[in-house]
């Protein structure tokens, strides 16, 4: 369908939540979904279906084939959102993390992508970066927003619907200590209260010019 994510060469992992985490783009990671009270549900998203976190996260226990120590990697996903986070809180919208080493001497490299708000200015938010890591940013409730990160081997950048708010040195230092494991709309406290739609996740650097071109594609401008 015209503005979907394409199925291609260093597309590790590709959903277009439609009915639940399956994996289009031929690679077989489906995602699971953590469910202790209210499942995930899915309804009208940006393009047909989208996810309804309702509170627990779609996950998957392994890295989606990408080595986050070469410190190259994207994501790309759609979200809107319907209530802002209080001050001290955020919305996690991916966490990606990679785990090496042998028991117990693992090391841990992470990429996650939150809307925060740490001392009463909205922010969207990239870790690990060394600086640069936070960018205001306000999402009018209810909008539909495209999100795209990319890591170049030194940098990582994170861009607002084609528009660059950070670009940032990729740190070393991770927060997250996890097995290899990938989820998306959050947990908890910070569940995404709004949809996710249209999740994929690449081992290879785009360009801005790249970026540029598939937001057009998803909003229908590009054939």
């Amino acid at each position: 369908m015209l503005g979907e994510v394409i199925p291609h060469a260093g597309c590790q992992a590709l959903y277009h939540l439609e009915a639940d985490g399956t994996d289009s783009s031929g690679n077989s990671r489906d995602l699971a979904d953590y469910v202790i009270h209210v499942p995930c549900t899915y309804g009208p998203g940006k393009i047909n279906n989208g996810l309804i976190p309702n509170g627990w996260t779609l996950y998957r226990n392994d890295s989606l084939g990408v080595d986050l120590r070469n410190k190259i990697y994207g994501i790309s996903f759609w979200f809107k959102i319907t209530t802002q986070p209080s001050t001290g809180y955020g919305f996690e919208f991916v966490r990606w993390c990679y785990r090496y080493g042998t028991e117990p001497y693992y090391t841990y490299r992470s990429v996650r992508v939150t809307y925060a708000n740490p001392s009463g200015t909205l922010k969207i938010q990239l870790e690990p970066c060394a600086a640069g890591t936070l960018a205001n940013f306000t999402a009018t409730l209810g909008q539909w927003y495209k999100c795209d990160v990319t890591a170049d081997g030194t940098t990582a950048y994170l861009y607002i619907d084609g528009v660059k708010y950070i670009e940032a040195t990729v740190g070393t230092t991770d927060s997250y200590s996890s097995q290899s494991r990938v989820q998306i709309s959050g947990f908890d406290v910070e569940k995404v209260p709004g949809m996710m739609d249209e999740v994929a996740f690449f081992d290879y650097h785009r360009t801005e010019q790249d970026i540029a071109r598939q937001y057009a594609f998803e909003r229908g401008m590009l054939a």
